[in-house]
């Protein structure tokens, strides 16, 4: 019996024991992290140095949204100075918007940057700065801005003999294009002062110049046949919508438009099928041709039925573009 007591005290105590280690054991509590001051507070840029941050669910893609910061600070900076006219004054163009200086300078890449410092906010988002060094990026990016004049000059050389609507073609598609380096040059400004601006901004202003005189040389003049008539109407009336110039004198010099018509009317199918054909001619060379297959009711006259198909190949146009239904590739 007093065996039997002298072990239970003995387990009762050990499990006293037991118990009592455990409760002294004060549980981990992990240690926070605090977020770095750069993370809050974004380094001033300098004349040398472009700071940029980004925050997002990757390593990879924090380090794009840093990118994109510079380029979006860069953005600002030119955007102010077009809208105030300070740097492109003379320069300016109506048919240049900010949207489009934006959307331009968005398009830049930035391919010398140094990666400052990278911080795991948490287990759902990263943190990136970059560093820019602004004179590796200007060099960069003044090889690019020569590189796409270079290639405008190249281009409209190339189209000088053409005829009148590759050269319009190649003409408009160079103004889009100087878009593209005025945006540039006016951040290669903002990132060097010293950058001959002028010399870009003057070629810019020639390129374009050139293009509006090309539009506005640019005219056409219209043959139909009997059954054509409507059809030619509607053509016009489109190109003249679409800013271009008409002229009812064969004799001068202009791209000409054909039409003529064939159908199945004599059939007496309940169905119509009227086939348009066009050929666009520059200087007796062809520069466009389509065929338009309409499809009408079969009515009491042949004039109702082109009257018709003509409505209905008005809304053609609309829809697909004057330049797509003469396919000559033109829009202004």
């Amino acid at each position: 019996m007093q065996n039997r007591t002298s072990l239970f005290l003995s387990i009762l105590l050990g499990f006293n024991l037991f118990f009592s280690g455990c409760g002294s054991s004060k549980p981990q509590v992990p240690k926070k992290v605090d977020t770095p001051k750069w993370v809050k507070i974004q380094p001033n840029d300098t004349s040398a140095f472009t700071y940029g941050i980004g925050i997002d669910k990757t390593r990879e893609d924090a380090l794009k949204s840093a990118l994109n910061d510079v380029i979006s600070k860069l953005g600002i900076k030119v955007e102010s100075s077009f809208t105030n006219k300070q740097i492109v004054d003379g320069y300016y163009s109506k048919s240049i918007s900010t949207s489009d200086i934006k959307t331009d300078v968005a398009k830049i890449r930035i391919t010398n940057y140094k990666i400052e410092k990278s911080h795991r906010i948490s287990y759902r988002e990263y943190a990136v700065l970059v560093k820019v060094d602004n004179k590796k990026f200007f060099n960069t990016l003044k090889q690019d801005i020569d590189q796409i004049k270079k290639d405008i000059e190249t281009k409209l050389e190339e189209s000088a003999d053409s005829d009148a609507i590759t050269r319009y073609n190649i003409k408009k598609k160079m103004s889009k294009e100087c878009e593209r380096l005025l945006s540039n040059s006016l951040v290669a400004y903002e990132l060097n002062k010293s950058f001959n601006k002028n010399k870009y901004f003057n070629f810019v202003s020639d390129v374009k110049e050139s293009y509006y005189s090309e539009a506005n040389s640019l005219r056409f003049f219209i043959s139909a046949d009997k059954n054509s008539k409507d059809f030619a109407q509607v053509i016009k009336r489109q190109l003249i919508d679409n800013g271009f110039s008409v002229t009812n004198n064969k004799n001068l010099k202009a791209v000409i438009i054909k039409l003529n018509t064939t159908d199945n009317i004599a059939s007496a199918q309940k169905i119509v099928t009227i086939k348009l054909n066009i050929k666009v001619t520059d200087e007796q060379k062809n520069v466009g041709s389509n065929t338009l297959v309409l499809k009408e009711r079969l009515k009491k006259s042949k004039s109702s039925i082109y009257n018709t198909a003509a409505i209905h190949f008005n809304q053609d146009v609309a829809q697909e573009g004057i330049e797509n239904i003469l396919g000559i590739g033109i829009n202004k």
